[in-house]
């Protein structure tokens, strides 16, 4: 399956879980002709949803984004090394999660200098709102390996024209 594709669908199944309307009803409403077109599609949601719920479903997308292998990967490295920071060295020595998340006290901080979503990259004017995806992605991320509930905070971010996107991530 195309990763449009297979977004599209992931983001229908979230809505419909967050918005009593169907999938198709929002597609109609924003005049969404394909997967090509997102940030039409995200601007209407932004309007039609509240916050927590356009959250919630995008971070559902993310976390279906994460290649289940690369959590695995990092749950091997964990079990293997027993120690987190030699863990996201070896994960930053592979470009994971943008090839630069460190440790400072209890707090994970992870960032990059260019968004890796493909509908970033074919869609205009995207709306910040999107980046709940990436904060679904890096929930999906650490609750894999670390096998605990996570927090994510998005800080900083590309859409919104900051130089990076920035990430804090914690145990809850």
């Amino acid at each position: 399956m195309d990763f449009k594709k297979f977004w599209f669908h992931n983001l229908c199944v979230s809505i419909e879980k967050e918005d009593a309307k169907s999938c198709k009803e929002v597609v109609k409403e924003s005049n969404f002709e394909n997967e090509e077109n997102i940030s039409r599609l995200i601007n209407v949601l932004d309007k039609r949803l509240d916050n927590k719920a356009i959250s919630k479903a995008l971070e559902h997308c993310g976390r279906m984004c994460l290649d289940p292998k690369l959590g695995e990967q990092a749950k091997t490295l964990m079990n293997e090394l027993k120690d987190i920071d030699l863990v996201l060295e070896a994960l930053n020595k592979q470009s994971i999660g943008g090839g630069n998340m460190y440790k400072e006290n209890d707090v994970i901080y992870a960032s990059y200098t260019q968004c890796y979503c493909p509908n970033v990259k074919h869609s205009n004017k995207l709306s910040a709102t999107y980046c709940n995806c990436s904060v679904g992605w890096f929930k999906e991320f650490f609750e894999t390996f670390l096998n605990s509930e996570i927090k994510v905070e998005l800080k900083k971010s590309i859409i919104k024209g900051d130089s990076e996107c920035k990430f804090i991530i914690k145990c809850k």
